[in-house]
Parts: structure tokens; sequence; C-alpha cells
């Protein structure tokens, strides 16, 4: 499992095990003329513990990010959301 680990790294793929997760494409903004991605909102709340996330239907807006903060960070912004923090 290691090996198949380090091949998936190497070539920059992810890795998962279960029922394939369909990648959303983001729609992209256009501020001041430059492009940004975008991250889908849900309005949804999560607590840390056995608090639980449920970020079914559909988002409640987008929020836009530069592509190159994104990038370096890590993030997909097809595969990522935002939720609140439960207070």
């Amino acid at each position: 499992m290691d090996k198949i680990d380090a091949l998936f790294s190497y070539l920059d793929l992810q890795m998962s095990l279960g029922v394939p997760r369909a990648s959303t494409q983001a729609p992209t903004a256009l501020i001041d003329g430059t492009e940004f991605d975008t991250i889908r909102r849900f309005d949804v709340s999560a607590a840390v513990g056995d608090g639980r996330i449920n970020p079914e239907g559909d988002p409640v807006d987008h929020l836009a990010f530069s592509r190159r903060w994104l990038a370096s960070q890590g993030i997909s912004p097809g595969d990522s959301f935002l939720i609140h923090r439960a207070r």
C-alpha cells in the first residue's frame, strides 16, 4: 500500500477507496480583469467531537479566491466547500 501511495503522490493523483467521487467544476469569477476560482458555500454548521457536517443540496453561494493562492495551499476548488463553525 505504501508503494501505491508513493506512486499516486509522484503522479500528483488522489487515492481513495470506496465509491468514486464526482469532482464538481466550480464556476469562475472575473474581478477587475483577473479570473478567480470559486468555492461553494453551504448553509450548514460543523462541530468538533461528535459533530457532523452535512453539505448536501445546493450551495447558498460561492466565494471567490485567487487561483494562485488556492494552488499554493493545495486546494482544489471543485473538491472543496465552505461551512460554518458551530458556536
